[in-house]
């Protein structure tokens, strides 16, 4: 059990110019777009899904109950990119 200890610590995430030394010119961007526009906009929550049809009851739900979680200020409506279910055939000379 001793192995599994440090999962409970464990913290995931990206590093962004938040992480950069103070007064490096990524940090100072970086404030002051966190300054300027609020609290989320640099580190915007993305959904990705794959839907059967357009729109989706199920994924306009989603959107819906995420928009009314605490701390989300703002929500963008769903996009959808049409990917064609035909594969491709490549053919090596």
């Amino acid at each position: 059990m001793a192995i599994a200890l440090p999962f409970f610590s464990l913290q995931l995430g990206s590093a962004d110019q938040g992480t950069d030394p103070a007064g490096t010119p990524t940090r100072v961007a970086f404030d002051m777009l966190s300054k300027g526009f609020g609290p989320g906009f640099t580190g915007p929550l993305e959904l990705v899904t794959v839907v059967q049809q357009n729109p989706d009851p199920a994924l306009e739900k989603v959107v819906d109950a995420v928009a009314k979680q605490p701390g989300v200020v703002q929500n963008s409506p769903p996009t959808t990119v049409y990917i064609p279910t035909r594969q491709a055939t490549v053919t090596w000379p």
